[in-house]
């Protein structure tokens, strides 16, 4: 298997087989081999389908498909009405991909399965007299919480697994303990499914009855829906307890979800939230980069931002226009993950005006400025970009302004928190300051940070740890730098500071390693900044 990128290429047509194929693809990835065959077998399917969003020409053709095709094993073809009917004029891209396969020494590793229309209807490519005996496998009816339906799921259980097992290898005396397997995975889809969905999949069918009722009924039922569906992927997107749902269930719920949602609003024509759409557009993103398929996952974080964006245009309100901030934080968290640290600090710049206007728009928001100043922090951080010192303090100062501008807009341990965040901003750039020999500089950024921690842990009700960390590794900066500079008195008097602050401090709440070893270098340098001047950068 090493010789091929891909275990298996799935060709469709995209106006009527897109559904089956996105839900092959799912199920097939999904696929885990039961215990006794794990040495076995494959632990992880890799399927290419293309992006639905890319146009079929013949250059997308020649780069982009008939090389990943050349590069799998199997080919699964996703019969439906459309891919045997091809308007006059336009490239029969099935029947090319087939063609292509067929060439290949793996050219009978060919898996036919019906997605839509009748059973013996006509098949694409003229598979029929190429392979007469080439067995169908009948997947209509596949889509959102197909195993909620048990008569439904026993056929296409049992139908996937003929798709399955060519493909993993399965030899015949094996496929009882595959089906077993599959029998166990249905059942706990259901249970995990169950609390999370079928409330929703209820509404869903009640509001369809009741949308048969008239054009006006129907229209404020599709929306009902829309909203109930938008409201389950934020739920399935937010779901983070693994004791619930499984990894791989929550990515499967989500995407069943998201395909639902799709659809609706196609048939409800009808404005859609911007967060649950970004939900959906930021999971298949990430399933592509799952695969290595890395532009394809970059297109879809920059869809879900131009999305949200589009959405926000109409519908002006907060909510649409923290999705935006939230679609440019998928985007850069995808740069970092691929360690373009280029294109994260292209994006970091690009999207800090479109942040800046909407903090403008909803000036009594504390999210925007927040946002800002996180975002900024990360800009500031970034090692290889070589930035002059002075650039870093502009723009750890412009960070620590809008976190202070943040607080404003919040109250107790809220506001607290933000102004701790504004003192470890300001502790940055006093560090950069000391460094490039400003000690005035770096004094009057760290007196500031004191007073922030101080402001910070008088909001916080209960000790916090990081707090108090962070108060005692500014005062050792002080007592440091006025140590240095020949102020004996104002040295004494941070080292008492900072000698409250550790006492204030619980250090079995110190659970990190690295903050334990960050609290031991603020008690040596605590003891050495009254014996000798001290560099104090990276406390």
């Amino acid at each position: 298997m090493s010789e091929f990128t891909y275990d298996a290429f799935i060709s469709y047509r995209r106006s009527d087989g897109g559904p089956t194929a996105r839900w092959l693809r799912r199920e097939l990835q999904a696929f885990r081999p039961p215990r006794p065959l794990r040495d076995r077998l494959p632990s992880r399917l890799r399927i290419y389908l293309d992006a639905p969003y890319e146009r079929g020409t013949t250059d997308f053709f020649e780069n982009t498909i008939r090389p990943a095709l050349l590069a799998s094993r199997f080919l699964i073809v996703v019969a439906t009405p459309d891919a045997v009917l091809r308007p006059t004029g336009q490239d029969d891209w099935i029947a090319r991909e087939i063609d292509e396969f067929t060439r290949l020494p793996n050219g009978d590793n060919l898996l036919l399965v019906r997605g839509a229309g009748a059973f013996d209807g006509p098949l694409p490519g003229d598979l029929l007299k190429r392979f007469p005996h080439i067995e169908i496998i009948d997947l209509r009816g596949v889509g959102r919480f197909w195993y909620l339906n048990p008569l439904r799921a026993a056929r296409i259980a049992g139908e996937k697994l003929k798709l399955m097992a060519p493909i993993v290898g399965v030899p015949p005396q094996d496929m009882p303990i595959l089906r077993r397997e599959e029998e166990r995975i249905q059942q706990t889809r259901i249970g995990a499914a169950a609390g999370a969905t079928l409330a929703v999949f209820l509404t869903i069918s009640t509001l369809t009855v009741y949308a048969l009722i008239s054009r006006a009924r129907a229209t404020t039922a599709l929306e009902s829906t829309l909203a109930a569906t938008g409201s389950l992927v934020l739920k399935l997107g937010r779901s983070d307890d693994s004791a619930v749902l499984s990894d791989d269930t929550r990515k499967n719920l989500v995407n069943d979800a998201c395909d639902v949602f799709d659809g609706l609003r196609k048939q409800a024509n009808a404005e859609a939230r911007a967060r649950p759409l970004l939900i959906c557009y930021a999971e298949r993103g990430k399933d592509h980069e799952a695969l290595g398929e890395a532009d394809q996952a970059r297109q879809s974080f920059q869809k879900g931002i131009a999305e949200a964006t589009s959405i926000h245009a109409r519908s002006h309100t907060p909510d649409d226009g923290r999705s935006v901030v939230l679609a440019w934080n998928e985007l850069s968290n995808f740069f970092e993950r691929q360690n373009d640290m280029k294109a994260l600090a292209a994006s970091l710049k690009e999207a800090d005006p479109i942040i800046a206007t909407l903090e403008s728009d909803y000036s009594d928001q504390s999210f925007f400025p927040e946002s800002r100043a996180r975002r900024l922090h990360w800009l500031a951080g970034l090692d290889e970009l070589q930035r002059e010192p002075l650039e870093q303090l502009s723009t750890l100062d412009k960070a620590a302004a809008l976190a202070d501008q943040a607080a404003r807009k919040q109250i107790g341990q809220k506001q607290g928190r933000l102004l701790a965040f504004k003192g470890q901003l300001l502790m940055s750039a006093a560090e950069i300051a000391n460094r490039a020999a400003d000690a005035d500089a770096a004094l009057e950024r760290l007196k500031s940070a004191a007073s922030a921690m101080d402001a910070a842990a008088s909001m916080n009700k209960s000790d916090d740890p990081e707090i108090n960390l962070n108060g005692a590794a500014i005062y050792v900066m002080i007592a440091a730098l006025e140590t240095s500079q020949g102020n004996t008195e104002a040295a004494e008097v941070a080292r008492a500071e900072g000698r409250r602050w550790l006492a204030a401090l619980d250090p079995s709440q110190v659970m990190d390693l690295s903050d334990q070893e960050r609290l031991q270098r603020v008690r040596n340098a605590l003891d050495d900044s009254q014996k000798t001047p001290a560099k104090t950068g990276g406390q």
